[in-house]
């Protein structure tokens, strides 16, 4: 079976494992997709999906949404994945944007 090829496990279908083969399938062809859009721009680095989810957490976090509202977005259970995921560090006041600007 292709599964068993690729992941290198046994796979029995049950009701249990229905969604894990459903969210592997997902994951794969996503990360085709994003690979082969990365190459069709001629970026010479490689890239994912994981990549496009840090990227969009950081931007939102660049733009001035709460750290809370991007965990949620992600679905993260705790803040410090989320401060891993958008690169947080202590940049002090100078770093926050005014909104009179």
């Amino acid at each position: 079976m292709f599964l068993e090829s690729v992941l290198f496990i046994k796979f029995t279908p049950t009701i249990h494992n229905y969604n894990f083969l459903c969210c592997i399938l997902i994951w794969f062809f996503c990360n085709l997709v994003a690979r082969k859009a990365v190459v069709e721009t001629g970026i010479t680095k490689l890239g994912s999906c994981h990549n496009f989810r840090h990227s969009f957490a950081s931007h939102l976090l660049q733009d001035g949404y709460d750290i809370r509202t991007i965990q949620q977005l992600l679905e993260h259970k705790d803040i410090r994945k989320t401060m891993i995921c958008t690169h947080v560090m202590n940049k002090g006041a100078m770093a926050v944007r005014s909104p009179l600007r």
